[in-house]
């Protein structure tokens, strides 16, 4: 009869092991999957940015020498939340115009340390007065879409021109 006990606790403890074993190997395997995840979509943000940047900057010079006339920049996601650039000829400078959120005094702050000159607030339109800096439009850009229209993060951005 004690035999009979050791073996059934021997077996409960070896079955009792096993679930501990394959529930500790399945948490791994979801933590590594989440990690990977969360890398490739750190690499795609990035890699879409980068690229963003790049066709900006290309329409930046034909904006500046007439080609268009304005340019349309909004998430897929969240396609009402839209950005116009337009060139002031009188200022030498681009103005980014959206009607998104009100922009508070912190969001202020970091538009100027991203590089923002001037704004000018119309009713609800904001308009924001920056260099003509790829970089910086493009930092300012991903802040307002990320921040004032309430997305985690900016994907699929989805540019509109005046030229087709």
């Amino acid at each position: 009869m004690g035999n009979f006990f050791s073996v059934v606790i021997f077996i409960a403890v070896s079955v009792l092991i096993l679930i501990i074993y394959y529930t500790l190997k399945n948490l791994y395997f979801r933590y590594n999957e989440r990690l990977i995840k969360s890398k490739i979509q750190k690499k795609r943000y990035w890699d879409e940015k980068k690229y963003i940047h790049n066709y900006i900057k290309s329409l930046l010079q034909d904006l500046e020498s007439g080609q268009l006339n304005w340019i349309i920049i909004s998430s897929r996601l969240n396609p009402e939340a839209k950005l116009e650039l337009i060139y002031n000829s009188v200022k030498k400078c681009i103005q980014i115009q959206h009607r998104i959120k009100k922009v508070d005094k912190d969001e202020l702050g970091v538009l100027k340390n991203l590089g923002l000159q001037t704004y000018d607030i119309k009713n609800d339109l904001f308009c924001l007065n920056v260099s003509l800096n790829s970089k910086i439009v493009t930092d300012i850009v991903y802040f307002i879409l990320e921040n004032n229209s309430e997305q985690k993060i900016a994907l699929n951005i989805k540019i509109v021109r005046s030229g087709g």
